[in-house]
């Protein structure tokens, strides 16, 4: 979790969660990222925190990686915390990650 915010941000949370991943592009295609990860508090989606996030959509490029860092915003406590990927356009089953408290 983090403290900061975006002083302009139209609707305020109690909790704005962080997430920090590194993406591997193990395809022979280029990839674009962004909007492949959702994050569930207590089985709620949180809200995509959009004006915090360092990189917004980026391609990878075939056998590379890259850093990425994204928010999410939450009312909910966050007792118990999901992350949700899945390809953006790809018909596959979601691999989900199971974070637990952030308390």
């Amino acid at each position: 979790m983090t403290r900061n915010r975006y002083e302009f941000e139209e609707t305020t949370y109690n909790h704005v969660i962080k997430v920090e991943y590194v993406l591997h592009n193990f395809t022979s295609e280029e990839y674009r990222t962004g909007h492949d990860i959702e994050v569930y508090v207590n089985n709620i989606k949180a809200e995509h925190y959009y004006n915090l996030d360092e990189i917004k959509q980026e391609t990878v490029s075939a056998g590379r990686s890259i850093n990425l860092l994204i928010y999410y915003g939450t009312n909910e406590t966050p007792d118990n915390v999901e992350i949700e990927f899945k390809e953006l356009f790809a018909d596959t089953t979601p691999t989900i990650m199971k974070v637990g408290s952030l308390y």
